[in-house]
């Protein structure tokens, strides 16, 4: 196999029945961590993403130093009693840097949700208290949106206890922009997760949340009445979604959908947007966590990272968006665990160009854990070979197609050329040109009206290097 199909094969997506494992370099920032967690970001805004690691008490970043080691910055020493608590990044000054938000759980003391300011380029911090809990186990995970049109960043969390039985509230803290915050109710009952997103596409945010049931409820503020919307029934602790971007637009339609962790069997699933049709994105068995969608195989769609909550031995790892509503493809990343292996942010630590994976390793049972970042392979693996943009485009009609294809492409350089065709084994399946080509305009076509449905690769070499367009095929 020559190298160029060696690259390909990093390319190419599994079949829909399939799961294909990646490697992906494991790079561990701390492994002494206890009661951890972490989120990825620009705190120093020098242009490349930093993390920030939860350890016992205390809150820090590492500055990205790439190649070279990370240097510790502490942001705040008194996280007080944050056994699984959470740590957030979020610009809630709206002052173009980004700040820290703290959810403490199992308080005793100084147990308030608080925020730590970034004061410059994550050199220094103030620490500012938002609210005191009502209740023993308080806040789940916040979202973040100027719910009231005022021009700043309100909070809506979730605040719960677990003994003698589970209760809680869900409310919004309204930003007075003066320092307070004004606690506003929104329900009661024992909520795990909020996000915040335009579901109606009205232009102001709506609140969606996750307990037993999947709902959103509307934004009709001034009036304070917040309609309730069902998304998804469920049974008690079925379901949760996560707050890190459990809301987005999954099939490409210009609205947002819903994802969320079905805890019944297993199932990540997204629900479309306006119906709430389920979509089954991938099914593990076991309870799942998932975290800010990114697009680590870079082709312009939202992909999915999950992770295992622990005790069961499974992978995490990413999952492929098929551009289509079935066929999405899981790629496991690093061995299967009995850890809990909590992805959390994607972003491109090492500048090559792709989205790594920043995480989490956790062992429930001892609360020791690891700070650390996956290496994406899958496009940097390429940048010595690609064609020039500027070289040749490439462009293919329609897509997704029924089986005729048309492939138009333009040279804007001499040379030679193969218009190939892969499918998801790396397997050729047709050259529908080749030869040597002067500058120009050209066009070819794919009749795969006998091909399976599913995922393939359009490739044009021109003098020995490559570009790629991903094609999808759906053969009634």
């Amino acid at each position: 196999m020559n190298l160029f199909n060696k690259l390909l094969l990093l390319l190419l997506p599994t079949a829909a029945t399939s799961v294909q494992g990646q490697d992906w370099p494991i790079h561990y920032l701390r492994t002494d961590l206890i009661d951890a967690w972490t989120r990825g970001g620009d705190l120093d805004n020098d242009g490349d993403p930093d993390i920030l690691v939860q350890a016992g008490d205390s809150i820090l970043w590492y500055e990205n130093n790439y190649p070279d080691e990370w240097a510790p910055h502490l942001v705040d020493p008194h996280f007080y009693n944050s056994t699984y608590g959470y740590v957030e990044l979020f610009d809630l000054d709206a002052d173009g840097d980004l700040d820290v938000i703290q959810n403490p759980i199992y308080q005793k003391g100084e147990d308030s949700l608080s925020w730590n300011e970034n004061l410059g380029e994550g050199a220094s911090w103030e620490k500012h208290f938002i609210t005191k809990s009502s209740y023993f186990f308080a806040w789940m995970q916040s979202s973040y949106g100027d719910l009231d049109g005022d021009g700043d960043i309100d909070i809506v969390v979730g605040e719960q206890d677990t003994y003698p039985s589970p209760l809680g509230v869900l409310y919004w803290l309204e930003n007075e922009g003066d320092g307070g915050w004004a606690k506003h109710d929104l329900d009661t009952g024992y909520y795990w997760f909020s996000t915040v997103a335009d579901i109606d596409g009205d232009q102001d945010p709506d609140i969606i949340v996750s307990k037993s049931d999947v709902f959103w409820l509307e934004n009709t503020l001034p009036d304070t009445s917040w309609t309730f919307h069902l998304i998804a029934e469920g049974s008690p602790s079925s379901n949760f979604s996560n707050v890190a971007g459990n809301c987005a637009d999954m099939d490409n339609d210009g609205d947002q959908d819903v994802v969320s962790a079905f805890n019944a069997n297993g199932d990540l699933v997204y629900y479309e947007n306006p119906d709430w049709i389920k979509r089954t994105i991938f099914s593990q068995g076991t309870v799942l966590y998932v975290c800010e969608f990114g697009d680590p195989d870079g082709d312009g769609d939202l992909d999915v990272p999950y992770g295992g909550a622990g005790g069961e031995n499974i992978p995490w790892g990413w999952v492929e968006n098929p551009e289509t509503v079935w066929g999405w493809s899981p790629h496991p990343i690093a061995p299967s665990s009995t850890l809990q292996q909590i992805p959390n942010t994607f972003a491109d630590i090492d500048g090559d160009g792709d989205e790594d994976l920043v995480s989490l390793s956790f062992d429930p049972n001892t609360g020791f854990g690891a700070a650390l970042w996956a290496e994406n392979p899958l496009l940097s693996s390429t940048h010595s070979v690609p064609v020039d943009p500027a070289n040749a485009l490439i462009a293919v009609s329609p897509n997704p197609s029924n089986g005729q294809s048309l492939i138009q492409y333009q040279l804007l350089e001499p040379g030679d050329i193969e218009l190939t065709i892969y499918n998801c084994l790396g397997e050729q399946l047709a050259i529908l040109d080749s030869g040597w080509k002067p500058i120009g305009n050209y066009t070819a076509t794919w009749n795969a009206s006998e091909v399976p449905s599913g995922s393939y690769l359009l490739c044009l070499t021109l003098n020995g290097k490559p570009l790629v367009q991903r094609l999808s095929l759906i053969n009634d």
